[in-house]
């Protein structure tokens, strides 16, 4: 399968976790917006958390996430049907083509099941000390 390329352009990053239930769920979203950089965090849809980040520290997210986590190695889709846990999970990146300002949305997400890294990938957006 051939793989996006994930551009330097990326608008936003969105993580949503919860579980088939519908008992609790948690989206994390980090956004550009003008000139700058936030990170908003919702837990069943009640914000928790919403600041501005450092440009820099986008940056070097955005670098972890390709080059140690490859996320452009991830198929778009796991499940695993034999696992009762219920959860799952999506991750939404939205890039913009700087030379002719369309959008481009790839998605991966999973159902009991998941990639390579992905451990360390959401620990980016929801830290295991909370």
């Amino acid at each position: 399968m051939a793989r996006e390329i994930i551009s330097n352009n990326i608008l936003s990053i969105e993580v949503l976790l919860g579980n088939m239930y519908g008992k609790t769920y948690y989206k994390a979203t980090v956004y550009r917006h003008n000139s700058g950089v936030y990170y908003k965090k919702l837990e069943d849809e009640q914000q928790t958390l919403s600041n501005q980040i450092d440009v820099d520290d986008y940056v070097n997210i955005l670098d972890y996430i390709r080059k140690d986590i490859r996320i452009e190695d991830w198929d778009h889709s796991y499940i695993n049907p034999d696992n009762p846990d219920n959860k799952f999970w999506k991750v939404t990146i939205k890039t913009e083509n700087s030379a002719n300002k369309s959008c481009q949305i790839i998605v991966y997400e999973g159902k009991n099941a998941y990639p390579e890294n992905w451990k360390k990938f959401a620990e980016l957006f929801f830290p295991v000390s909370e």
